[in-house]
């Protein structure tokens, strides 16, 4: 499957608390008693993936804001999410 072509077939958990404190963006996990710190990117991501945005949306916003390529902020996002996953913040749409 092409990067553009990728789909995030999940969104934030509705029960979360977020708090942006400056670049940074805190999310409060009362079910699982747990708080969790991501920094910039992760919260561009977060942020990308919470308003519903397309893949190639979300490439975007990381190639403008980091001047990277598109194959690395693809990599990233692919990472970020699999750890969203993980930590169980993500829910499926």
């Amino acid at each position: 499957m092409q990067e553009s072509e990728r789909e995030i077939t999940a969104k934030p958990r509705a029960d979360l608390a977020v708090e942006y404190i400056d670049d940074d963006l805190l999310v409060l996990d009362k079910k699982h008693g747990q708080i969790h710190q991501l920094n910039h990117t992760a919260c561009v991501v977060w942020k990308g993936i919470a308003a519903g945005d397309s893949w190639r949306t979300i490439v975007s916003s990381l190639v403008d804001q980091y001047e990277v390529s598109a194959d690395t902020a693809g990599k990233d996002i692919e990472r970020l999410v699999s750890q969203f996953r993980i930590l169980n913040l993500l829910e499926s749409q």
